[in-house]
């Protein structure tokens, strides 16, 4: 692809969209004036293709379906048969340019309609497939009438293309005249194109992209009525997917979708209106999509703040709970220690032949005394020894400061919290990508400058450099959290 650019000026995206069409099974219009080097773009393009078969025809008013699809059989006319010898013609090329594509007449239209839509040529009462691959069509003008509409639909990706700027002038007049095509071995075989129209195939449409190419729907309808066929939007999409595909990824982004200003549009008016009109579109569903991954990702990193500051009291190896004793030692054992009245006082069980008082079971030395032993004789001899002895005790289970430690989490979980939390970081890093300057010149295909666009994104940046900043950090918390084995 970039081996077609050589000595070209000014046309980098017109050789990458050419490319693109030809890579989805899609069809190009080039228009504008005479030697802006429309029919180099295209005869350039056969040289992408291993082993294609490039036929090319200027059309006027008074071309005949002979010169397109072939002569007809003479031989088979004295059968009684209606049929053409397409061999070198359109029905047998891969890679067909049609300069002046809107001057065919209806004697070709019909015919052309189907060859390039469903790849079927009728000749005479047969109706064949046809191995093409892509027809590149220029003109001058914009068709005018609206038979052509139909021929000008079939067209999904149309580049206004206009002469060198006075910035690319010098380059212009130093340009090399001579022009090597890639070698053979360098151009994209059959079986490649296959498989990356397979790949592509399995390429996502995420719904923020399915919401931008909805609101952009609305914007290019007139009152409530879509301009733009049902059949272009899926072709659209198809071409987002062989782009991505292409580009070695698995789901289309917003950036992606810049690829629309190429195929959306139907008069120059439209054509310069589309960066506006891109515009809109975003701005349609930037807050509800930037919120939305602003308040999950929110929620994910208090989550995740959450569990690393949770404890839980430690085990042993054999799963017992683990104290820490007045003495600060740490201990499995819940030993029994003297109760205590509300003052402090050692309470002790009362003697069997002592007096009731309704349910209480432990009694102080003074009450002890007070209400027993103080009538009996000998009472304070024989109370002490009654005190003394450790079996008279009022025992009660010993107060001990459990040993705690940070909360261990299933392997599962860690693994379901990290994967969230790539995820939602990957989201922001892709709506930050977007408010970069508009500089695709890494980019295989043109892409959407979101930074040139969309003030309403541009405002929200700040905030989600700080989601991004607080998902990285949560990413560390996560990573570093306890793991237990069961």
């Amino acid at each position: 692809m970039t081996a077609c650019e050589g000595g070209l000026v000014e046309r980098r995206d017109e050789v990458r969209l050419l490319f693109l069409a030809a890579l989805a099974g899609e069809h190009a219009l080039l228009i504008g004036p005479p030697g802006t080097a429309k029919s180099e773009l295209a005869r350039r393009l056969r040289f992408a293709f291993a082993g294609s078969r490039f036929f090319e025809r200027l059309l006027t008013r008074f071309s005949v379906p002979e010169e397109l699809f072939g002569p007809l059989s003479i031989k088979r006319l004295e059968a009684d048969e209606y049929h053409r010898l397409t061999e070198g013609y359109l029905p047998t090329a891969t890679i067909a340019f049609l300069d002046e594509i809107f001057k065919a007449n209806s004697a070709i239209l019909n015919a052309l309609l189907t060859l390039l839509n469903e790849r079927l040529f009728d000749n005479g009462k047969d109706r064949t497939e046809v191995p093409l691959v892509s027809v590149v069509g220029a003109s001058n003008e914009l068709p005018e009438g609206v038979e052509l509409d139909a021929l000008f639909d079939r067209f999904l990706i149309r580049c206004l293309i206009e002469p060198v700027s006075n910035e690319g002038f010098d380059a212009l007049l130093t340009a090399e005249e001579r022009w090597a095509p890639p070698e053979k071995s360098d151009r994209l075989q059959p079986s490649e194109l296959e498989a990356l129209r397979v790949r592509a195939a399995e390429v996502a449409v995420p719904t923020r992209v399915r919401a931008f190419l909805r609101a952009l729907r609305v914007e290019l309808s007139t009152d409530g009525k879509p301009r733009v066929s049902d059949r272009r939007w899926r072709k659209l999409v198809g071409l987002l997917r062989v782009a991505v595909a292409a580009d070695g990824r698995s789901e289309v982004t917003l950036a992606d979708c810049g690829l629309a200003r190429w195929c959306l549009w139907s008069t120059p008016e439209e054509s310069a209106a589309m960066g506006e009109l891109l515009t809109k579109a975003i701005d349609a569903i930037h807050v509800d999509e930037v919120a939305r991954v602003e308040e999950v990702a929110s929620a994910l990193v208090d989550k995740v703040d959450e569990e690393a500051a949770a404890e839980e009291q430690a085990c042993d190896d054999a799963g017992r709970l683990v104290w820490r004793d007045s003495d600060g030692n740490e201990t499995v054992a819940r030993r029994n220690e003297q109760a205590s009245s509300s003052t402090g006082d050692p309470l002790y069980i009362p003697p069997s032949d002592m007096k009731k008082f309704g349910r209480r079971v432990g009694f102080t030395f003074s009450e002890l005394w007070e209400r027993h032993y103080s009538e009996i004789a000998d009472g304070y001899r024989r109370l002490e020894k009654w005190t003394s002895n450790p079996a008279h005790h009022l025992l009660t289970e010993a107060t001990l400061e459990p040993v705690m430690r940070r909360r261990r989490f299933s392997r599962e979980h860690v693994a379901s919290r990290e994967r969230q939390l790539e995820a939602i970081h990957a989201d922001v890093s892709v709506f930050l990508s977007m408010m970069e300057p508009g500089d695709d010149s890494d980019s295989l295909w043109p892409r959407l400058p979101f930074g040139d666009l969309g003030t309403a994104l541009t405002d929200a940046r700040a905030k989600l450099e700080e989601t991004a900043r607080a998902t990285e950090a949560a990413l560390e918390k996560v990573r570093s959290l306890e793991v237990h084995e069961s």
